[in-house]
């Protein structure tokens, strides 16, 4: 019969980094008045991680007296001693921990080579801290889409924002957020937002990405379309240009008729003209917000509740 005192081991292994005995590494983290030092075990940090396994045979590391030093002013020591503690005793509390040092201790897993913490955090941020999620959208997207692996914060993020898009867009920070990402947004069916507000939306972002375009559009030159046009190809495809009323079209639309490709532009003013015109272009499926068979009548949050 096999026994296990899995507890007391981790316990005992934890109590190495603060009897500080027969330690090799010193690692400094933080800075400025927050600045703390770690004293580990080289032997302990390279069969926990596969990072420090690589970091620590780097002849470079290695100081005086035959102690590695490393250095990493860009995490909190808050945050290290969670993760140190982990790597000694296999244990980790987040239940006292606010939730932007739980979403900073998911990216500092990651550039540990922690794996086996991945889902275990993003599921507790998904579950314990979805009204503060909700606050950040943003900051969530810049951290989890940043990394391949957080697939599970990256899911739960595209659900939110197809189920109240205004949650991001509204957002102060909007424009801050990455194309390629915003760009799997426009893509989705099931984005629950019209199709003028979207236009509008993206318009917005894409003058952003170029502070030098003028504020005023009447004063925009050809370079200063061409410039906003090259930025925003790769979304034209994916809006439902022919679902946005006229008078939009006629005062949202038209004013940016050179970033839209000429032929379906053409199409675009015959359609608006024309009784009964037939569209060529664009044949996309109308999304949820514009779908009378598919309702929204699923609300993750309301936006009271996902107000700061």
């Amino acid at each position: 019969m096999s026994m296990q005192f899995l507890p007391n081991l981790s316990q005992n292994l934890t109590k190495l980094l603060e009897i500080k005995k027969n330690y090799d590494v010193i690692i400094n983290v933080d800075k400025d008045n927050n600045k703390k030092e770690f004293f580990a075990h080289s032997i302990i940090l390279e069969t926990r991680s596969t990072y420090f396994e690589n970091a620590l045979s780097n002849v470079s590391a290695r100081k005086k007296s035959n102690i590695f030093i490393l250095d990493y002013p860009d995490i909190s020591a808050n945050v290290f001693d969670i993760l140190i503690r982990y790597i000694y005793g296999g244990a980790i509390d987040l239940v006292h921990e606010e939730p932007t040092n739980i979403l900073n201790l998911l990216s500092s897993c990651e550039q540990f080579k922690l794996e086996e913490l991945y889902d275990q955090i993003q599921n507790y941020l998904i579950e314990h801290h979805q009204f503060w999620i909700f606050q950040n959208l943003v900051l969530i997207q810049k951290i989890s889409f940043k990394y391949t692996e957080f697939t599970k914060l990256q899911n739960y993020w595209m659900t939110i924002v197809c189920e109240q898009p205004e949650i991001l867009f509204d957002d102060a920070d909007f424009t801050s957020v990455d194309k390629a990402t915003l760009l799997s947004l426009y893509k989705m069916e099931d984005l629950n937002m019209e199709e003028n507000k979207l236009w509008d939306h993206i318009i917005r972002w894409g003058k952003a990405q170029h502070a030098e375009l003028p504020k005023d559009i009447t004063n925009w030159k050809t370079n200063d379309f061409n410039i906003l046009k090259k930025t925003l190809d790769d979304f034209t495809p994916h809006i439902r240009f022919y679902d946005i009323p006229s008078e939009d079209f006629c005062y949202k639309v038209m004013p940016y008729s050179e970033i839209i490709p000429n032929d379906l532009y053409q199409d675009l003013s015959k359609y608006y003209l024309v009784p009964d015109w037939q569209p060529k272009f664009n044949n996309l499926r109308p999304r949820k917000a514009d779908n009378p068979n598919n309702p929204n009548d699923s609300k993750l949050i309301n936006g009271e509740q996902a107000a700061p």
